[in-house]
């Protein structure tokens, strides 16, 4: 019941369970809501396996062993995620909050009757700003919200310039 299709910057677009079975070393049955994506897969599976990885390898690929392990921490190991559509469009997300780089009506090119059933509304801002804490990506907070859309705003731009995401060290 998510809005998006697959590919897309809404959440219904990218947001899958992700399930590992690893007897041994991973306990059964862990949950975790931990933000991971596909490119964390190479810090991962290096440090499962004793490998170390050049610092200029996988340079947005953040090590979840210990939350794979059930390994509880006191902050996430990942304080926000990036993710982008086949358009070149762009997201990130932090906490409860997504920013999506493009009005409402260019994220996502979903069927009319999915626009009326779920009540999307669509505006004109440079960018949309969604709280996931509401519920379902439908309003935009982007003009209620400048100060978190600028706060994410930057940490996208320092990420696109630094050229990656994850810590250096490994």
């Amino acid at each position: 019941d998510m809005r998006g299709l697959k590919r897309d910057l809404w959440e219904g677009g990218h947001r899958i369970p992700f399930i590992v079975r690893y007897p041994g070393v991973v306990p059964a049955e862990i949950v975790s809501n931990e933000l991971i994506c596909q490119t964390d897969l190479m810090a991962t599976i290096a440090s499962l396996i004793g490998i170390s990885i050049p610092e200029n390898a996988g340079e947005d690929s953040f090590n979840m062993s210990k939350v794979f392990k059930g390994q509880q921490s006191d902050r996430p190991v990942r304080d926000y995620l990036i993710h982008h559509a086949p358009n070149g469009g762009f997201a990130i997300r932090k906490d409860n909050w997504v920013l999506i780089e493009a009005t409402s009506g260019e994220v996502s090119k979903e069927p009319d009757w999915i626009k009326q059933k779920f009540n999307y509304q669509t505006d004109k801002t440079p960018m949309v700003l969604y709280d996931l804490k509401m519920g379902k990506e439908i309003k935009n907070l982007h003009a209620e919200n400048p100060e978190k859309v600028t706060e994410l705003k930057s940490l996208l731009d320092k990420t696109r310039k630094d050229g990656r995401s994850a810590p250096v060290y490994r």
